[in-house]
């Protein structure tokens, strides 16, 4: 097999290192150009399963306001973002909402709740 190699900024601290990662046959040979052990777990997983914090809005009935802003317990696999963000626009939710209440379990049955980031009153 080939040696590949792949050149990012890390986005852990404000330093923006330059990281340059080589890879072969779906393996990290070596992670170079990073300050920090934080940056470096950054980069491999970047290259080898990149993941998303995920934050959107969903519709909301009898509220105070039409739509609640949500977010994923955990950051998901960059390929199903939008995924995710085509099975929550298909719902809508009742007021009252809690901040921190499961508007969704388990989406997508990649074991992560979507929640609610702020509580919202009935009209």
């Amino acid at each position: 097999m080939r040696e590949k190699t792949r050149e990012l900024t890390c986005v852990v601290c404000p330093m923006s290192c330059r990281a340059r990662v080589v890879f072969e046959g779906g393996e990290v040979i070596a992670v170079k150009g990073v300050g920090c052990p934080r940056g470096e777990a950054y980069a491999r997983g970047e290259v080898m399963a990149p993941v998303r914090d995920f934050f959107t809005t969903v519709r909301v009935r009898g509220g105070k306001f039409s739509m609640l802003p949500v977010r994923t317990t955990m950051p998901v696999p960059k390929e199903r973002v939008m995924d995710i963000a085509v099975e929550l626009s298909k719902i809508t939710v009742e007021a009252p909402v809690k901040l921190g209440q499961v508007i969704m379990r388990d989406i997508l049955n990649l074991n992560v709740d979507v929640i609610a980031t702020r509580a919202l009153d009935v009209v």
